[in-house]
């Protein structure tokens, strides 16, 4: 990483250059990173699982000149970047291998990374943290690993670097513990990463919401509760808030309810979890005030619903090339006292609706507006929309996120055609493909609701409520009933997990609403019911449920293809 920072200096970068890095989670990416900042610069993460036109728009926005990658990733060919591949290992070449001195012009106001989020517009924002909020965070971060008891554990990377809880791995790596970086393979087993957090001694896991059923089938099974959880990035039900405060009982671990907009650097309040109280956020975190106002930013009392705006130290710069947008959301505080030492002149209008309980403890009550978290990421339903609209055979479009179960999200589009459809299913696989083109995987609706019009209510608007119901039987292909054991068995498996009342031999196990997550407990469900061990590479690689059975009959004859080196 000192022999990177001495290159990129270099090569002219300093403070407040924006230094792009798209990697796979590697060294390589824990080298980019400590390379970025110790050349005094910002980094920008660029996830290579996005796709290309995402990307280009990234590297358009930002502005970068630079990016970091590795040999076998391809960039979009329209961005005109210099790209330096770590794996290659020549810009290492003559280097010095002490630290860089600090970059004078180098303060707490410099930005220290930038991520996009969702945009409403169809358009991610990115939004700056600066060195000072990052330096607020690790104060923080390391009061709640003291709560823990663990301020001496070790932590596992397991997540996409593209996302700010991330940054929790550099700060326990520069506090002088180890940091494990998961392989692609190891993430998506959750046996495979308890087994990790065994060998390295990692006494914290950090975790969604979705991921938690699934960590705590594998730890109670084997009777391993050596984990305490910080679970983050969407809200806690009470079932799950429950389970995990039995988990905590019967193994004697605590685990962390955090929250926290990306605006307001990774986490702006935290709960420790405890079945003898309903779900809540809880206080403020160090230097951070709550403000829950009404619609006219007054201030409400306890008990009363409101929207939380935030200040402090956590909040960030603004969204880069958005003055708009960062006006709109970063307001004044109506509120300051220039007296009062800890008192902030701007606030974060974070959009959740919230209200005080009488201990002073917060209660999460939902959203005013329409952005939504799926499997702890943060979505703009508007973006969803736009990108639909922008097909040529999409009069109109909706998007909602349905309550699927298990703390779980799902989206379903609602799509007006511009034309009379002579093919239902052939219409809505080609916007499914086009939108895979432009967004995530994550923001790819699970389901197709094809409608002659948009319900309205009496005053000429959108009526959200009167959007039926997804009948995802009805939106399966050409129905053929499953005819062997494994069949019927892996079908019923697949109707309890997406929770649908039919599968067919030519269903897809992710365009009837499957996902990374699911696709865990799938391969655990077939372990139990099967006794084979299904990689979960298979799942992707054969959706269908026919081809998915005769894998597994093949693995039952002793078949079974090698597991990924």
């Amino acid at each position: 990483a000192n022999q990177l920072a001495h290159y990129l200096k270099a090569q002219g970068v300093k403070a407040q250059t924006l230094v792009g890095l798209c990697v796979e989670r590697s060294v390589d990416m824990v080298v980019g990173i400590l390379g970025i900042l110790k050349a005094g610069a910002a980094y920008v993460p660029l996830d290579p699982a996005y796709p290309q036109a995402r990307l280009a728009y990234m590297l358009n926005d930002s502005g970068v000149n630079l990016v970091l990658s590795q040999s076998w990733l391809t960039l979009p060919q329209e961005s005109a970047v210099e790209v330096l591949y770590l794996d290659k290992g020549d810009i290492f070449v003559g280097q010095a291998q002490e630290n860089p001195e600090v970059v004078g012009d180098l303060g707490p106001d410099s930005a220290v990374y930038m991520i996009y989020t969702s945009g409403s517009t169809g358009r991610p924002k990115g939004v700056i943290i600066e060195q000072r909020n990052l330096l607020n965070f690790r104060q923080v971060f390391e009061h709640q690993l003291e709560q823990l008891g663990a301020q001496n554990s070790n932590w596992l990377w397991h997540g996409s670097f593209a996302f700010d809880a991330s940054i929790k791995g550099i700060l326990i790596l520069c506090s002088g513990n180890t940091l494990v970086v998961a392989s692609e393979r190891e993430a998506l087993s959750p046996s495979q990463l308890l087994a990790l957090t065994a060998q390295h001694d990692i006494q914290v896991l950090n975790l969604t919401p979705a991921l938690v059923p699934v960590m705590l089938d594998c730890l109670e099974q084997g009777d391993r509760g050596h984990l305490h959880l910080m679970i983050g990035g969407e809200a806690l039900g009470k079932a799950l808030w429950d389970r995990v405060a039995a988990y905590g009982t019967r193994y004697d671990r605590q685990a962390l309810n955090l929250y926290g907009p990306t605006e307001t650097t990774i986490n702006a309040s935290y709960a420790v979890i405890d079945g003898e109280v309903m779900p809540h956020i809880g206080k403020p975190v160090a230097n951070t005030q709550f403000y829950v106002m009404d619609n006219r930013q007054q201030l409400v009392p306890a008990g009363v619903v409101g929207e939380l705006y935030i200040g402090g130290a956590g909040l960030a710069r603004g969204y880069l090339n958005r003055d708009e947008l960062t006006a709109e959301k970063f307001v004044a505080n109506s509120y300051f006292d220039p007296k009062d030492s800890s008192s902030c002149q701007r606030l974060y209008r974070s959009g959740d609706l919230v209200r005080w309980r009488a201990n002073g403890e917060l209660e999460f009550i939902g959203r005013v507006d329409h952005q939504v978290k799926v499997r702890g990421l943060r979505i703009e339903l508007g973006e969803i929309e736009q990108r639909l609209v922008e097909d040529a055979g999409v009069r109109e479009a909706v998007v909602l996120a349905r309550e699927a179960g298990n703390n779980d999200n799902r989206l379903v589009a609602y799509l007006v055609p511009r034309e009379g459809l002579t093919d239902e299913a052939v219409f809505t696989e080609a916007v499914r493909e086009q939108l895979r083109k432009t967004l995530p995987d994550y923001m790819v609706p699970a389901a197709f609701v094809v409608l002659e019009a948009l319900p309205l209510n009496t005053n000429g608007k959108l009526d959200r409520n009167a959007l039926p119901e997804p009948d995802l039987d009805r939106l399966t292909v050409e129905y053929s009933a499953p005819q062997t054991e494994t069949e019927k068995a892996l079908a019923l498996i697949w109707q309890q997990l997406l929770g649908i009342a039919r599968v067919g031999l030519g269903d897809n196990f992710f365009d009837l609403g499957g996902h990374s997550l699911l696709a865990i407990k799938l391969a655990a469900r077939c372990g139990e019911a099967f006794k084979v061990t299904l990689p979960l590479r298979e799942i992707f690689n054969q959706p269908e449920l026919a081809a998915l059975a005769a894998f597994i009959d093949d693995c039952d004859r002793g078949l079974q293809a090698p597991s990924i080196q």
